[in-house]
């Protein structure tokens, strides 16, 4: 895991819009993100953490007058690290579920989409639904809600990767059929690391569409209505949409 201090990328951007409360006492916030999870959170080489996500959260504590440290692990961590108390809010990429719901508490949805499909550029299927690779040896990284659906809806052999990127490495050398993730997530990926060896279907049609959202610690019902109205203000005034159309999303 990686600490980082204050991200200032989407600061500069709020800044300029919100001038705050003047008298707000300044909080200090623990945010956390995967490091692996582009157009939302990544960790460049250099170092740095931005994203969309690091974006919009910085927009908000423009807002609000707060400060965040940032703390960078698997995916697969978010969820226990926030139910251990281990952090105020998730700056990430992270959909709803029923039992997600029961650790933290969800803002409205800034983001609507599903799972994307990567095989081997040499496999020219046009396939249309992941039960066509039901009985193959496919991978899911840890902890996203592809990986429990596919292991629901019957698949035999599902391997849970730590990471996208390791999940893809697999899939180049050939040690699985096809890889599962957020769509955006995954063409980001293919298009950085194997433009050349790997391809993402664009006849496949999602099975498990979601829903995205700003989680924040469930026993703080003050924090979840600061942030509600901050997404809100900047959903009316179009800058949510502005950082979603500079990450290549809309």
């Amino acid at each position: 895991m990686k600490r980082f201090g204050k991200v200032l990328l989407g600061l500069s951007l709020a800044g300029s819009i919100f001038a705050g409360d003047a008298n707000a006492q300044p909080r200090v916030l623990q945010a956390i993100a995967s490091a692996t999870s582009p157009p939302f959170s990544v960790v460049r080489d250099n170092g740095a953490l931005e994203g969309l996500m690091i974006d919009l959260c910085e927009a908000i504590a423009a807002d609000n007058g707060w400060t965040f440290e940032y703390e960078t692990m698997p995916f697969a961590e978010l969820l226990p690290t926030m139910a251990a108390g281990g952090a105020d809010m998730i700056c990430s990429v992270f959909s709803y579920t029923a039992a997600r719901a029961e650790v933290v508490a969800y803002t409205p949805s800034y983001y609507t989409a599903g799972e994307g499909m990567a095989v081997l550029a040499t496999d020219a299927t046009a396939y249309a639904n992941w039960l066509e690779v039901q009985n193959e040896r496919v991978g899911a990284t840890a902890g996203t809600v592809y990986e429990a659906a596919m292991q629901a809806a019957g698949f035999t052999n599902v391997v849970p990767f730590p990471s996208d990127i390791e999940a893809l490495a697999a899939l180049a050398a050939g040690d699985i059929k096809a890889f599962f993730v957020l769509d955006p997530v995954l063409r980001y990926w293919v298009n950085e690391l194997h433009p050349n060896d790997l391809r993402v279907v664009d006849t496949y049609v999602p099975t498990r569409v979601g829903t995205f959202h700003i989680a924040v610690r469930k026993d703080d019902p003050e924090l979840l209505a600061a942030v509600n109205a901050s997404l809100a203000k900047l959903s009316g005034t179009g800058v949510v949409r502005q950082i979603l159309a500079d990450w290549g999303l809309h």
